[in-house]
């Protein structure tokens, strides 16, 4: 809570008290003359002003200090990692510490008298609320939970709660929460589960197609995407092998990377290789250029927030025929990772999300060793279906001989 200071020019009171001294003198002789209780008078009156600017100075001192000890506090409560709230008896937002905004992107005044539960994932409202009502019971005591908070600009973040019952406390007279940011750790946390069930997947016997299709089911439901594709070679084209999650017209528009020619042909480099059009080209053929910030060292794009792509595409945009589908589909968040083999580029694996934050550099490192896996796994795939190719055709070369001299034996 703050206290205001009462900006009073000091010279302004001390010219106060002299007029008022002044104007007393002035009528005491004007009327009685010079006597021995007016100088009596006068004395007092000086003591008086004199004791009265002590104390003025030493409220003044007190509340300077108030000020100061305030902006520090405010200062500490804004750059520590966790979010303070007071929410009441009945959940609304009676405060919240200034860095609500550095964290979540609200303004602080925006929340006071809101719910302060409805910021609160609809999957782990109901455990949060139950949460609540248990703490209420309990005067002085602490909860914990893990849930995910609603962000201004529509993400969600994963926090750590700490709640404590101070209901009673008259300077509190409620819930003194505080909120970690634990996104990281559970982005962490999940990464493992996923790398675990990738390779759970990649290893169990099966053919391809149903290999790489429940990868993705694995990447989609990890990493919170909407949609998610494994694009393959196919002649000079990459068409999607196996995906989850895209818009019928955008598979239609987007199947073939292939840009066409000015003559209803395909379109073809000065080194007589096929153009492969936007982003997913620029990565298939291995042209990403790592100084721009939404290219990796790895060969990979990803944004978070595909609305500021144009400023950076600006003023040399190093797509060949840019297509823009993606941001055009409402997808925020995209990562295009390239697959690989040890000397070529064998695929993409493609991700897009309708919200953003759902990569950053580290993740997708990750994918990229995702990505890694699976292309070991599709040449090891494609290994046993070639031997199992030629297992079946030295079966039937070796059947046709022993018939052949089962019939030369007969005659």
């Amino acid at each position: 809570m703050k206290f205001p200071i009462l900006k009073i020019p000091s010279w302004f009171g001390h010219l106060l008290h002299g007029l008022m001294a002044l104007v007393l003198v002035s009528l005491a002789l004007w009327k009685w003359g010079l006597t021995w209780w007016l100088v009596a008078a006068v004395v007092l009156t000086m003591t008086l002003y004199f004791l009265l600017h002590r104390v003025e100075r030493c409220l003044w001192v007190r509340q300077k200090e108030l000020h100061e000890n305030n902006v520090r506090l405010d200062k500490m409560v804004s750059n520590i990692g966790e979010v303070i709230s007071i929410i009441d008896a009945g959940g609304i937002s009676r405060y919240n510490s200034p860095n609500l905004l550095k964290f979540f992107g609200w303004d602080p005044a925006e929340r006071l008298g809101k719910e302060a539960w409805d910021h609160v994932h609809p999957e782990d409202l109901d455990a949060v609320r139950k949460l609540s009502g248990e703490l209420a019971a309990q005067p002085g005591g602490i909860a914990t939970s893990e849930f995910r908070r609603l962000c201004k600009d529509g993400s969600y973040r994963w926090v750590e709660f700490t709640g404590v019952n101070l209901l009673d406390d008259p300077d509190i007279h409620g819930f003194l929460c505080h909120h970690h940011d634990i996104s990281e750790r559970k982005q962490e946390e999940a990464y493992q589960e996923m790398v675990s069930e990738v390779l759970r997947n990649l290893n169990v016997p099966n053919d391809l197609y149903h290999t790489v299709a429940s990868v993705i089911g694995v990447l989609r439901k990890y990493t919170g995407c909407d949609a998610v594709g494994l694009r393959m070679q196919e002649g000079e084209d990459f068409p999607y092998f196996c995906h989850t999650g895209f818009p019928e017209d955008f598979l239609t528009t987007e199947n073939s990377l292939i840009g066409p020619a000015g003559n209803g042909g395909q379109c073809y480099d000065c080194q007589g290789k096929v153009c492969l059009e936007c982003f997913c080209g620029l990565v298939i053929e291995g042209s990403a250029n790592p100084d721009f910030p939404f290219f990796t060292r790895g060969g990979s794009f990803w944004t978070s927030n595909s609305s500021s792509l144009p400023g950076l595409l600006t003023p040399q945009d190093p797509r060949h025929h840019p297509r823009n589908v993606c941001f055009h589909h409402g997808f925020a968040s995209i990562a295009l990772v390239p697959v690989r083999t040890k000397d070529r580029i064998i695929g993409l694996l493609q991700l897009n999300g309708r919200s953003k934050d759902l990569f950053s550099t580290a993740v997708v490192g990750k994918l990229e060793n995702i990505a890694a896996l699976i292309g070991q796994a599709i040449m090891r795939k494609q290994a046993e279906g070639q031997a199992l190719h030629l297992l079946d055709e030295s079966n039937r070369v070796r059947r046709s001989l022993l018939g052949l001299l089962e019939d030369a034996s007969h005659n």
